[in-house]
């Protein structure tokens, strides 16, 4: 008889009464299963968690709602191997009792062993092969195995092809290693987070495994097709997506290394910002790049110093070469172009660094570059010449089916003079726009969300028909704007004295296009 079998289980009567009666409803809230069992409630909740605890029940909440599911109950053939005849002929009665199965279980494993246990069981029951995304990687998962065991797994990883895609903060001693160790089979993407590295997490093809990788170790199991359907979309978005960003000293230790792994880098607007606000960094920084013999060309803003490598505006030291920008063009965004990425910096004591990687985009910066080191530009000065520039020369070339694009929208370095005239002319000019209805997509900042919506109402378009805005954080603020428009990329420093630097070449065009579109991919309407 199947409560006899039970007990001989070792359920408890509450136990069994409370199991029996929830195996039905599938699911059930505490009060529905008091109902029907008639049971005092401090005895259906003693119940209740001594089964939780044989993983044969789960507890969820909802909106404040706790909500308790019947497991799959063949987890019962784990509990002893001795009764397992026993316990499968148990199971069998209690599938049949089940009206539909669980859409999803949850199993907690706790302590050391336990967690080695699953870890090599997982390795083991992946098939030849098989792709293994992990999220969040931890180097504490060195220590935690064991050296034994980690060899083991490198084997078993060996001989099955099991390739590991593993999305890390930063590489250890260890990780390197491991790559060494497993011949290409292990693919490491680096990416800045703010999750600490004490977990990890490993997305199975029928569950996700969630692991605390110190003390108390353990393992949450998730069995949920929509679960790993979630948890799959987010790392493939993150291990194919060409936009990261790096913050502070570890931000630039990080970025800095990364420019290491090339034979040339290239700068525009070098002012001497990191060995500023990061001196630390950049010491270490310094004698690794002599070692590897890095070649740096840098076009540098007016008075810029770098202990070492430039002082008076000349290069003085070695694999090291520099020319000034003009000062009208100079600003306090810095980009850096190595290999086939790109980085958008700006020094501050919590530096921002953009970097996005794409070929395209690469090549047509260090087209700029080559562009900018032969100061093959044509500038405008004063608001009577940018006024002239934008009404005068470039509006009449413009058909009623352009575009104009506008990257970084600025209203000038804070003083509220400064603003109230970059408005000012803005919505002039975006007046004669709006009356050739001509369409605009705008990338500004959060902290001029207003200010921007309120100029286009000014400007004759109340509803916002003729413009598309998206916003960046403002932590990425930098006065230096990129307007594209009538086939032509102007970059508009605005102050008391704004200054225009204008270029036609189409290359150049392009790749300041590229650069918006990826911006624009990950603004925030």
């Amino acid at each position: 008889m199947l409560t006899t079998d039970l007990q001989t289980l070792g359920f408890t009567k509450n136990e069994m009464t409370v199991y029996l009666a929830l195996i039905p409803l599938g699911q059930a809230k505490a009060g529905e299963i008091i109902k029907e069992t008639d049971m005092h409630r401090n005895l259906v909740y003693m119940a209740l968690e001594a089964l939780q605890k044989r993983k044969l029940v789960s507890k969820t909440e909802s909106r404040g709602v706790t909500i308790y599911r019947v497991l799959n109950p063949t987890q019962l053939l784990n509990e002893v191997k001795s009764r397992q005849a026993l316990t499968a002929s148990v199971v069998e009665e209690l599938k049949v009792l089940q009206k539909k199965p669980p859409q999803q279980e949850i199993i907690i494993y706790e302590g050391i062993e336990e967690v080695r246990q699953r870890e090599w069981k997982m390795y083991e029951d992946l098939p030849i092969g098989a792709i293994l995304p992990v999220l969040n990687a931890s180097s504490n998962w060195y220590r935690m195995m064991g050296e034994k065991l980690v060899k083991k797994i490198i084997d078993l990883q060996i001989r099955k092809k099991i390739h590991l895609q593993m999305i890390h903060s930063g590489l250890s001693t260890d990780d390197t290693s491991y790559i060494k160790n497993t011949k290409g089979l292990t693919e490491f993407k680096i990416i800045p987070t703010t999750a600490k590295e004490t977990g990890d997490i490993n997305i199975l093809p029928d569950r996700v495994l969630i692991k605390s990788l110190a003390e108390p170790y353990s393992i949450i199991e998730i069995i949920n097709k929509q679960a790993v359907e979630n948890y799959r979309q987010y790392f493939r978005l993150l291990w194919e997506q060409k936009v990261v960003t790096m913050n502070g000293a570890d931000g630039a230790r990080q970025f800095l290394e990364d420019t290491l792994n090339y034979s040339d880098i290239y700068w525009i607007g070098g002012n001497g910002g990191v060995e500023k606000f990061h001196p630390e960094v950049w010491r270490e920084h310094a004698a690794k790049r002599l070692t590897k013999k890095v070649f740096w060309h840098d076009l540098v803003d007016p008075k810029s110093e770098l202990t070492t490598l430039l002082h008076n505006g000349q290069a003085i030291g070695e694999y090291y070469d520099a020319k000034e920008l003009p000062e009208m063009v100079s600003s306090p965004s810095v980009i850096c172009i190595y290999g086939n990425k790109v980085a958008n910096i700006i020094w501050k004591e919590n530096s921002v660094i953009n970097i996005i990687e794409d070929k395209d985009l690469a090549e047509g910066y260090l087209k700029y570059f080559h562009y900018l080191w032969k100061q093959e530009v044509k500038t405008y000065t004063g608001w009577k010449e940018i006024e002239k520039l934008f009404n005068e020369e470039l509006l009449p070339q413009q058909t009623p089916n352009s575009v104009e694009y506008l990257t970084c929208g600025s209203y000038g370095p804070g003083d509220q003079k400064t603003r109230e005239r970059v408005v000012d002319f803005f919505t002039k000019y975006k007046l004669l726009r709006t009356k050739l209805k001509l369409h605009k997509k705008l990338l500004f900042f959060d902290k001029d969300r207003e200010t921007v919506y309120e100029e286009f109402r000014r400007a004759g378009d109340p509803e916002l028909k003729h413009v598309e805005f998206r916003f960046l954080p403002d932590e990425f603020y930098s006065p230096m704007q990129v307007s594209l428009t009538a086939g032509k990329a102007i970059v508009i420093m605005f102050s008391a004295n704004p200054v225009a630097t204008v270029y036609e070449r189409p290359e150049i065009v392009a790749s300041f296009k590229k650069q918006f579109d990826l911006l624009w991919s990950v603004g925030k309407k």
